[in-house]
């Protein structure tokens, strides 16, 4: 179920609507995605409760609106596997970095590569700094058919285009499937990935953290089509073990990232506004 709703992340400064609409695949829920969308629900709750704002101007810049015990501002080329504790991923930590500059010929090798570790290569070559010249980062899953989409094509100003809450395309949450996100935009959320967590579970639901008023800046839209391929890719990278097929194993880890990483962001917060009540 992961990544079958489209989204636009319009960021801080978008006041255009484009848009992309998804041919949504037949399929019956099995136990684990039931359990998966009734955890979607818990956090959107939860998430949707008024809360204090933050505005740390020590953070860098643009993560201000994020408690800093969440930034994680360095990255690494470390690679990380897919299942297993994020925590014993690697046995030694490598001394030595070696660049090598590749030609046109190793293309698709690189694509390959990439196409698995989306949010591990968005922290690491994806830096705020380094996209500073583009308007919109498109990052994408490598499973959707583009035939009808065109990235150059926008829609005419429309100011209005939430007129409330709770009418569509206002959403305040997209499923990170097919986001695209503005630069400012990028800034924050860049800050708010986790070295160490490779899936990216639970950051969906943690974008509105960057923005002022989300239901204005985040929403589902529908002017082209893309379809999503549901090709299974990641799940054959992992390790059968204990009787558990290698889907299972990679699912496993997406469920215990995602928590771990709403217990950082928890902790942080607990951190940040204690500070607060202490220094006043």
């Amino acid at each position: 179920m992961c990544g079958i709703v489209v989204g636009f992340f319009m960021g801080f400064l978008f006041s255009r609507t484009s848009t992309v609409q998804i041919e949504m695949p037949r399929f019956s829920l099995n136990a684990e995605d039931d359990k998966y969308m009734k955890m979607i629900n818990e956090a959107l709750v939860s998430v949707g409760r008024d809360s204090v704002k933050i505005h740390e101007t020590a953070n860098p810049r643009g993560a201000e609106s994020l408690p800093p015990g969440i930034i994680e501002p360095y990255s690494d080329f470390y690679l990380h596997r897919l299942q297993g504790n994020p925590s014993e991923d690697l046995l030694v930590k490598p001394k030595y970095l070696l660049a090598l500059a590749v030609g046109y010929p190793q293309m698709d090798m690189v694509n390959s590569i990439v196409s698995k570790f989306e949010w591990w290569y968005a922290k690491r070559f994806l830096h705020p700094n380094i996209v500073a010249p583009y308007d919109y980062i498109f990052i994408w899953d490598e499973d959707l058919g583009v035939e009808n989409f065109n990235a150059e094509e926008e829609a005419e100003d429309k100011p209005d285009w939430c007129a409330g809450p709770l009418l569509p395309p206002c959403a305040a949450f997209v499923e990170i499937m097919a986001p695209v996100f503005s630069r400012e935009a990028w800034r924050c959320v860049w800050h708010m990935i986790q070295n160490d967590l490779v899936h990216g579970w639970g950051l969906d639901l943690a974008l509105q953290r960057c923005l002022e008023v989300p239901h204005e800046r985040i929403g589902v839209v529908d002017a082209q089509w893309i379809k999503h391929k549901v090709v299974p890719s990641l799940g054959d990278q992992g390790e059968a073990t204990d009787g558990r097929q290698p889907w299972e194993g990679v699912r496993a880890r997406c469920n215990s990232e995602w928590r771990e990483f709403e217990r950082r962001i928890d902790r942080a917060e607990k951190e940040y506004f204690h500070s607060i009540s202490n220094s006043s």
